[in-house]
């Protein structure tokens, strides 16, 4: 887990490289869509909806819900009996077995400012992962559980969140989104997000859910 130390675009915040054990888990092959948390709106009437949710550019039924917060992330999850997946287990599934900064070359992989045209994308367009996953780098960052630490000294090895007691309340997103440079698009980047804003670039994708 993390970057070497030649990777470029490399951040400090990446390393060390450590080793991770990973139990096994599902993740969803694509971040949670307009349609699927229209769903859940359906199911809970005064849940909060999302910012953005009114506005053509990012309400289409296949792009990815955007405008959430982190715990309106982790009630989605727990509604279809799932949760947010940890960084170590983020990390793990996007790599998919690459120890390259990106698991494919990035135009084909991720929309990013380069080649997003300034704007959000419908899910599963570009190619997936050699594990079946789409949208991993790219169209929109994803929540983890995990809380913000400036380093990986002291982490986990078993694949668990790292977060405090109480939580520091600083999270991580990860993946990088449509609006985000070459050097943020790629497996290690790590982007320390607070759980309340709601913004137009951040969505999530379901572990161990029944929409895996």
């Amino acid at each position: 887990m993390g970057s070497p130390l030649d990777e470029i675009g490399r951040w400090a915040d990446e390393g060390p490289q450590h080793w991770v054990s990973i139990e096994e888990f599902k993740m969803a092959a694509y971040p949670v869509t307009n349609a699927q948390y229209q769903r859940f709106l359906d199911a809970h009437p005064d849940a909060d909806i999302p910012a953005w949710w009114l506005d053509p550019r990012f309400n289409h039924d296949q792009q990815p819900v955007v405008g959430i917060s982190f715990e309106m992330a982790n009630a989605y999850c727990a509604w279809v009996g799932g949760r947010l997946p940890t960084e170590a287990e983020w990390e793990y599934a996007c790599r998919a077995g690459s120890e390259n900064a990106r698991f494919g070359l990035l135009d084909e992989v991720a929309w990013w400012k380069g080649n997003s045209g300034g704007r959000l994308h419908r899910v599963g367009e570009l190619s997936p992962n050699r594990w079946g996953l789409f949208d991993m780098l790219g169209n929109v960052w994803e929540y983890v559980q995990d809380d913000r630490h400036e380093t990986y000294d002291g982490a986990p090895t078993d694949g668990s969140a790292w977060v405090e007691t109480p939580s520091n309340g600083v999270r991580i997103l990860r993946g990088g989104s449509w609006s985000d440079s070459e050097r943020t698009v790629r497996s290690a980047t790590r982007l320390t997000n607070h759980p309340g804003p709601r913004i137009g670039n951040v969505g999530f994708r379901v572990v161990n859910g029944d929409i895996c």
